[in-house]
Formats: C-alpha cells, structure tokens, sequence
C-alpha cells in the first residue's frame, strides 16, 4: 500500500541572478552556460521560473548583504538545523542551498 505524501512535488527551476559580470570573459561564460541549461529544460518541458539576487541571498541567509561564502554556509546549516561541523562538498553545494532557501523564505514559502 503506497502512503500518500505530505510534500507536493514542484517543478518551479531558481536560478541566482548575474547581474553583473566581472569581465566580458565571465559574462560570456555564464550567460553560455544559461543558455546551455535554458535550452536542455526547454527539451523536457521545464524553465527557470524565478530568480533572486546575489545580496538578498546573503541577507536572508548571511545574515547581512554582504556576507561572505562561510557566513552562507553556517546560514545553511542553520536553517536546515545541520550540525555545526557539517561539511558541504563544496561552495557550490553550499550556495545551490542557500539560493533556494532564500528564495522559500523570501516568497514565504517557509516560515524561519
């Protein structure tokens, strides 16, 4: 007998806003790599749905606009009640959670 599940699945696609590149060369990679991505989600019927910036990820999980990578990943750990000494893969991992942590919490998806 299969139990029903208290989560709904969602299909909504977060992605951080770049809003200003470095350089042209890292403007041109990252909107190629967007590119990329936004055509394979097209290929299977998705798209991004949303995105959200740079600062208000670090202000809602930084604690402040400008918080840097540890301050975000003691953040993550924090709203997903993970122990202190947890260790993210990488940057990456750490960052991919906060985005879409900052973005629930902005859009009052869930309550902190």
């Amino acid at each position: 007998m299969m139990r029903a599940s208290r989560y709904r699945i969602s299909t909504e696609i977060i992605r951080e806003d770049y809003l200003r590149p470095a350089n042209k060369r890292q403007g041109q990679t990252i909107y190629g790599a967007w590119a990329a991505v936004d055509s394979g989600l097209q290929r299977v019927g998705l798209r991004v749905t949303a995105e959200i910036n740079a600062t208000t990820v670090k202000r809602i999980v930084g604690g402040h606009g400008k918080a840097d990578k540890s301050e975000v990943a003691d953040g993550v750990r924090r709203l997903l009640r993970l122990p202190a000494d947890y260790v993210f893969a990488n940057d990456d991992e750490s960052d991919a959670a906060a985005i879409i942590l900052a973005w629930l919490i902005d859009n009052g998806r869930i309550d902190v």
